[in-house]
């Protein structure tokens, strides 16, 4: 696909589109009030090495840490050796990588085209409790609860039931579980737009 002015303004409103379709899917598909009601979640789609391609018109603060938070997380994996595969889907909390409160939980997915990723896509979505002391009085980042390290939800498609039972063993509210499943079904969208817009387009280097 040649780039020229009109191209790339098709090209731009469609990544914008498809992060807003991605958000309405994650808002949509929400069991919690903190996320159906509130909206208290953003969308947004990324380059493969992490840098913003296109972000919907959700929470500015989400919006001005996640990109900083995608490459965090692909500095872990490459540092601890973990290879994204097709399907992938990583969860994260840590305040120390995304650079938000425990309480915001983040996916992000790789977007595989012809056998490379091309893009990633992801999620952040404030949830009602994470564990932390009901007191919200903390002297270290341990009292806000359970602090997941980027690790694999989703591992190739397959959903890690033992990774949810883990991080559900220590949150008290049940709706944890729906909604992470409703920001994974986010990303799928988000992965099957941008694999049509790949085939439609084709590729530039």
């Amino acid at each position: 696909m040649s780039i020229d002015v009109t191209n790339l303004e098709v090209v731009k409103n469609a990544f914008f589109s498809v992060a807003e379709e991605m958000g309405a899917v994650l808002i949509r598909a929400a069991y919690s009030t903190n996320i159906k009601d509130r909206r208290d979640c953003s969308c947004a789609i990324y380059t493969k090495s992490g840098d913003l391609v296109a972000q919907a018109e959700h929470i500015p603060l989400h919006l001005g840490i996640m990109p900083y938070a995608v490459k965090a997380i692909l500095g872990y994996c490459e540092r601890e050796s973990i290879e994204l595969v097709p399907g992938d889907a990583l969860l994260c909390n840590d305040p120390f990588i995304t650079g938000s409160h425990t309480w915001d939980l983040m996916v992000v997915s790789p977007v595989f085209f012809d056998g490379e990723i091309i893009a990633l896509v992801g999620n952040l979505a404030h949830h009602a409790d994470i564990g932390e002391h009901k007191s919200h009085v903390a002297s270290e980042a341990l009292d806000e609860g359970i602090r997941v390290p980027p690790v694999k939800l989703v591992k190739a498609g397959v959903f890690d039931n033992e990774i949810l039972s883990l991080v559900k063993h220590n949150v008290r509210e049940e709706e944890i579980g729906r909604d992470l499943r409703a920001q994974i079904g986010a990303n799928v969208r988000s992965i099957m737009r941008l694999k049509e817009m790949a085939t439609k387009t084709g590729r530039t280097e």
